[in-house]
């Protein structure tokens, strides 16, 4: 029994370690889609949401909804390392019914939401996809600017 018990615990830590990797690489993908939109949004600014930063505004859309689908494919990597985590405490909940894992885990729980009753009802990985999305929305927003500038000033072009 005591090497079944070392292999779940080094398969748990294992899981624990990728599920940490996950969220490692989705707040570095973040931090770059972040910095990236910062100079595109400043570029496009800077340049008075000319025509010729249409493209850059688009390109902040995409940019925007590529990082909000990477982020949700890393909370589905991590989701995943948490359920073979929890499959494997389930076995060494069996192999050690004294132990009472499930037991302690519930409880708690019980106290960390007890705690933070508002906090706990929000979920970690909406905001991180809240943060893509706005950044996509900035882009159309910058779009829309665009657009409304272009036509507008290339209507009164005509008239001056």
């Amino acid at each position: 029994m005591a090497d079944t018990t070392d292999v779940l615990l080094n398969l748990i830590d294992k899981q624990w370690s990728q599920a940490k990797q996950s969220e490692d690489q989705r707040s570095t993908l973040t931090n770059y889609v972040i910095l990236v939109a910062g100079g595109l949004e400043s570029f496009i600014v800077q340049r008075s949401f000319s025509k010729e930063t249409l493209v850059l505004a688009v390109i902040l859309v995409l940019l925007g909804i590529l990082g909000a689908i990477a982020s949700a494919k890393y909370y589905e990597r991590f989701r995943l390392s948490m359920h073979r985590v929890g499959a494997m405490m389930d076995k060494l909940e069996e192999l050690h019914k004294d132990a009472r894992i499930w037991e302690l885990q519930t409880q708690a729980d019980k106290e960390h939401i007890e705690r933070f009753p508002k906090l706990n009802k929000i979920r970690l990985h909406y905001i991180w996809l809240m943060l893509h999305i706005g950044i996509a929305v900035l882009g159309v927003i910058n779009v829309l600017i665009g657009e409304h500038y272009v036509f507008f000033t290339d209507g009164f072009e005509v008239f001056f």
